[in-house]
């Protein structure tokens, strides 16, 4: 199965908006958004900048390595979830979705992603 499939699933599953993969350096390694105008590659590249100082923060605190995280605006949902070897998956949904649903169906993803990865 491709990632895009995997992506697209998960999409549709949640009522989302989009799922995008991303490696360590925030580059899109495939992408499914229900509107081309949604850039979510975009929102995803700038995700590198946050999730390595949170990392290092549950370090220093010797609380484990990030698992997921959740930003929620007035307008929508980002769910970002750590895969492996720097890479991740973030998902965006409409505000109004739970935001712990979302992360538990993103830790089912990343097992699928991750055979993908193989």
């Amino acid at each position: 199965m491709s990632f895009e499939k995997i992506l697209k699933e998960l999409t549709i599953k949640l009522g989302g908006v989009g799922a995008v993969m991303l490696d360590p350096e925030g580059e899109t390694v495939d992408i499914f958004a229900k509107s081309a105008e949604f850039e979510l590659d975009f929102i995803g590249a700038r995700t590198t900048l946050v999730l390595p100082l949170l990392e290092k923060a549950t370090q220093n605190l010797e609380k484990g390595r990030v698992k997921s995280l959740g930003i929620t605006t007035d307008k929508l949902r980002l769910t970002i979830s750590t895969i492996q070897d720097g890479y991740f998956l973030l998902v965006a949904t409409p505000p109004e979705k739970p935001l712990t649903r979302t992360i538990i169906e993103s830790e089912k993803t990343i097992k699928s992603l991750i055979v993908e990865m193989r």
